[in-house]
C-alpha cells in the first residue's frame, strides 16, 4: 500500500494528498486488519484523510467502530455508483462495484456520511432518453439503466425541465448534490461541450419534494 502511495504521489507531484480512497473492498479481509495496515502505512501527514471506494456500508460501519475503539484513523468518505437511475451490480456487469440502494441511503443519511458519485450521469440516459430519444442510448447503457422503473424517472424528468425550464443535465446531477447529506456529483467529459452541459446551472438546488417526485412520483418543487 505503502508503495501505491508513493506512486499516486509521483504522478500528482506532490507530497501528499487530502483524501485517499482504497479502490475495492476484500470481503474475506477482517476490517481490522485492514484498518490497522492503513493507519501504519499512511502517516496523517502523507494523507490526511482515508476513503473507501466500493464498500458495503456494513462494512464502513465495522471499520469505523473498530477504528473508534481502538483510537485508529476512521473512513470519512464513500464512492459509489449513483445516479437518478437505480443500478445494480449484476446489471453494471461487475459484481465488486458498489451502487447506492435504499439501506445504503437510509446509512449514509443517518451518519451524515459524504458520498461521491461515479457514473452520476447514467451514461447519458437521461439527457440522451430526453433530447434525442431512446434510439440514442448505446447498449451498455441499456443493459445497466433501461428499466421500466428508470423509464418512469426519465419521463418525471422530462415533465419537470418543461414545466420549470431546467435543464437536463444539471437537473439529474443535482438530484445528487441536493441530498440531506454531503455529497460529490463525479462527472466524465469526453469534449468540452459536455463539462459546459453539465456546469450550465451550478447553482441548481432541488427541495426535498422534487427529490422524492424524481425518485419516486409526488408533488414536486424546485429552487
Amino acid at each position: 500500500m505503502l508503495s501505491d502511495v508513493q506512486q499516486s504521489f509521483e504522478a500528482l507531484r506532490c507530497t501528499y494528498v487530502d483524501l485517499y480512497f482504497l479502490h475495492r473492498d476484500d470481503p474475506m479481509m477482517p476490517v481490522d486488519e485492514i484498518v490497522d495496515i492503513v493507519n501504519e502505512s499512511c502517516s496523517s501527514d502523507m494523507v490526511k484523510n482515508i476513503g473507501v471506494s466500493n464498500w458495503d456500508v456494513k462494512r464502513i460501519q465495522q471499520a469505523n467502530t473498530y477504528a473508534e475503539k481502538h483510537k485508529r484513523r476512521p473512513f470519512v468518505a464513500s464512492e459509489i455508483q449513483w445516479s437518478l437511475a437505480t443500478c445494480t451490480p449484476r446489471a453494471y456487469g461487475d459484481t465488486t462495484v458498489a451502487c447506492m440502494d435504499d439501506i445504503s441511503f437510509e446509512w449514509y443519511g443517518h451518519h451524515d456520511f459524504p458520498v461521491f458519485a461515479f457514473s452520476s450521469q447514467a451514461k447519458g440516459l437521461f439527457s440522451k432518453a430526453i433530447n434525442q430519444g431512446y434510439e440514442a442510448l448505446n447498449e451498455k447503457s441499456r443493459i445497466r439503466f433501461l428499466t421500466n422503473e428508470n423509464r418512469l424517472r426519465i419521463e418525471r424528468v422530462r415533465q419537470l425541465c418543461d414545466a420549470l425550464s431546467l435543464p437536463v443535465t444539471p437537473t439529474i446531477l443535482s438530484y445528487i448534490t441536493s441530498q440531506r447529506f454531503p455529497t460529490v456529483a463525479i462527472v466524465g467529459c469526453t469534449h468540452p461541450g459536455q463539462l459546459e452541459d453539465s456546469l450550465a446551472d451550478p447553482d441548481l438546488v432541488l427541495d426535498n419534494n422534487t427529490l422524492t417526485y424524481l425518485f419516486n412520483g409526488g408533488s414536486r418543487h424546485a429552487t
